[in-house]
C-alpha cells in the first residue's frame, strides 16, 4: 500500500514530462517540442497549459513554468506544477534523456471509484510534493497514442500516464515531503453514521526511490510516515507516526 501511494506521487509528477525535449539547437525549436508534448496530452480530451518557457543550449537546460493539466469525466483529475526544470538534456538520444529533472510545487487531486458501487464514485484523492528530483532520467519521447477518440475522460489519460510510467528510468528519485490524502464518502462498503466522509492523510518524509527501471522500482524507502484519520462515523480522530 505504501509503495502504491509513493508510485502515485511519482506518476502524477513525472508523467507530465512525457515528450518534453529539445532536439534542435534553438529556443524556437525547444518551444515547438514542448508544444508537441502538450498537444499529445490534449489528444485525450484533457486541457493542458503552461506559462513561460526558456531553453539554454549551452547547458541543455529547459525550464517550464506553471504547468496545469485537467481531465474530466467519471474520474476527473487536476495536476498543477509551479516549475519543471530539466537539466542536461541529451540532444542526440532517440528517447528522452536528462541528467536531472526537478519539479517544484506539485499539487494533484482527483476523484475515483471502487468497482461498480455507484455510491463510491465520488471518492477524492490528493497528492502534494513541494519538490521532486529525478537523477539520470530516461523515458519514451512521447506519450502513447490514444486508443480512441478524445473524450476528456481521465481514464484514458490515466492509462496513457501509466503506459508512459512503464518507460521511465532513473537512478534515483527523491521527494523530501510527500502528502497523500484520501476522502471516502459514506457507502454500503464504508458506512458512516454521521454522514461525514472518511478522511485519511499520509505524510511521508524523505522518500527515496532507487533504480527505477521501465517503471519497476528497485528500492523504495522513507524515513517516516504520519497518518491522520477522521473515521466520520462518530469514532475519535486517530493519528500516529511510523518510523
Amino acid at each position: 500500500m505504501q509503495k502504491i501511494m509513493i508510485v502515485g506521487g511519482v506518476v502524477a509528477g513525472l508523467a507530465i514530462v512525457g515528450g518534453i525535449s529539445a532536439s534542435q539547437f534553438s529556443q524556437s525549436r525547444a518551444l515547438a517540442e514542448v508544444e508537441t508534448s502538450f498537444a499529445a496530452l490534449r489528444a485525450t480530451g484533457a486541457t493542458a497549459t503552461h506559462g513561460p518557457i526558456s531553453f539554454s543550449f549551452w547547458n541543455r537546460n529547459l525550464l517550464i513554468n506553471n504547468v496545469v493539466i485537467k481531465t474530466s469525466g467519471g474520474s476527473a483529475a487536476d495536476i498543477a506544477v509551479s516549475k519543471v526544470a530539466i537539466a542536461g538534456i541529451n540532444l542526440w538520444a532517440n528517447d528522452f534523456a536528462a541528467e536531472r529533472i526537478e519539479l517544484t510545487g506539485l499539487d494533484a487531486k482527483g476523484s475515483f471509484g471502487i468497482g461498480q458501487d455507484p455510491q463510491s464514485q465520488d471518492q477524492q484523492s490528493s497528492v502534494k510534493a513541494p519538490q521532486i528530483i529525478a537523477a539520470k532520467f530516461r523515458s519514451a519521447r512521447t506519450w502513447p497514442s490514444a486508443s480512441g477518440p478524445a473524450t476528456g475522460a481521465s481514464t484514458d489519460s490515466v492509462q496513457r500516464a501509466m503506459a508512459f510510467y512503464a518507460t521511465m528510468n532513473a537512478t534515483k528519485i527523491t521527494i523530501p515531503t510527500l502528502a497523500v490524502g484520501l476522502a471516502m464518502p459514506p457507502s454500503p462498503r464504508m458506512p458512516a453514521a454521521s454522514g461525514k466522509p472518511v478522511n485519511v492523510d499520509y505524510t511521508y518524509s524523505s522518500v527515496s526511490i532507487d533504480n527505477l527501471r521501465d517503471g519497476k522500482i528497485g528500492l523504495a524507502s522513507f524515513d517516516k510516515v504520519t497518518i491522520a484519520a477522521e473515521p466520520g462515523n462518530g469514532a475519535p480522530f486517530v493519528s500516529g507516526t511510523i518510523d
